[in-house]
């Protein structure tokens, strides 16, 4: 379900008047915003809920290892990733260095060059080479598990979320660890009531810190660094995984609530917004609040993607204007 991007799907175009927007012209500003933050609760419970079933089956490390997968593919590539991530457990990376664990994830993924270009920079060659001979011993044994070159989307893609650097940045994360990344999230947690400082773990050492001026085995130096994971795939690791894992864990919700990270406004939030608020509407009521984004996007599949006819029979102008409404505001006091 993960790997099925539902907004491709058809649904109804927004439409002007839309009902609910007429009743939420007469709140104020706080109310509008407490009931997009109980939407967003609503959403990380769901999200805490799936994960929870997860920690019933598996242990921590894995789930953390197999979500945190998903996120770096994104919705191009999470499939792949997720195959990926159940084909090589995390146990297998924990001991090797980040270069032989990067070399392992590229060569299974069927992403490792066969051989250099000769437009390449010397330190692209340079790199090839040592992910060679990582991958060589190993090739025999893992030939049967490696994915076809048609399992990945490499078209359309930005160069950034490539997943010859993504999968740099697993490999970071997940290689030569005395403490598992769970582990490490748990004391965080513990210590500071956040995950802010979760960004450093993925800087990648030498050899992979290549990947900070390369957007691909055969792209020019570029001056400027490039993070592996940009900080708004790292809000939407912390959003979709990190968080609800803690929350599954037995973390206070209404502690992790606050804790989500703003993310690129995209598409389905900008329509969502249009369609409650108006074409005029303030966007500052949620640009830079996580929870009232996860609020717009959990309006946006429990009644926009449903309703293929329009706002003709939607439910949500009825929730709006019911008592049911009036206690979801009043949870603000508990949210923010």
């Amino acid at each position: 379900m993960d790997a099925v991007d539902l907004t491709a799907y058809p649904y109804a175009v927004a439409t002007e008047n839309c009902p609910c927007a007429a009743i939420l012209a007469t709140w104020q500003s706080d109310r509008v915003a407490a009931m997009l933050e109980a939407a967003g609760a609503c959403r990380l419970e769901q999200k805490a809920a799936r994960l929870a079933a997860a920690l019933r089956e598996h242990d921590a490390d894995t789930v953390l290892y197999r979500e945190t997968m998903a996120a770096l593919g994104y919705k191009q590539n999470a499939a792949p990733f997720r195959m990926l991530a159940a084909r090589i457990a995390p146990e297998v990376l924990r001991p090797l260095t980040p270069l032989e664990a990067y070399a392992l994830l590229l060569g299974v993924a069927g992403l490792l060059p066969p051989k250099p270009s000769p437009r390449w920079d010397p330190g692209t060659r340079a790199l090839l080479r040592r992910l060679w001979d990582a991958w060589w011993p190993q090739q025999t044994r893992w030939a049967s598990a490696c994915l076809p070159a048609s399992a990945w989307t490499l078209s359309s893609l930005r160069p950034q979320n490539h997943p010859v650097r993504r999968l740099a940045a697993a490999a970071t994360l997940f290689a030569e660890n005395r403490q598992s990344p769970w582990q490490r999230l748990q004391t965080q947690w513990r210590r500071t009531g956040g995950i802010g400082e979760t960004a450093v773990w993925f800087d990648p050492p030498p050899p992979l810190d290549h990947w900070l001026h390369h957007l691909g085995f055969g792209g020019a130096t570029r001056p400027k660094p490039v993070a592996l994971v940009g900080p708004d795939r790292l809000a939407a690791w912390g959003t979709n995984v990190v968080l609800p894992m803690l929350a599954a864990s037995g973390a206070n919700m209404e502690a992790v609530l606050p804790m989500l990270p703003p993310e690129q406004v995209n598409s389905v939030m900008r329509q969502t917004a249009h369609r409650l608020l108006g074409r005029d509407h303030n966007p500052s009521l949620y640009a830079k609040s996580g929870l009232r984004q996860q609020g717009l996007m959990q309006i946006f599949h429990d009644f926009c993607l449903t309703q293929r006819t329009g706002c003709a029979g939607c439910t949500f102008p009825a929730a709006l204007d019911s008592s049911l409404c009036k206690e979801i505001a009043a949870r603000k006091e508990l949210i923010v």
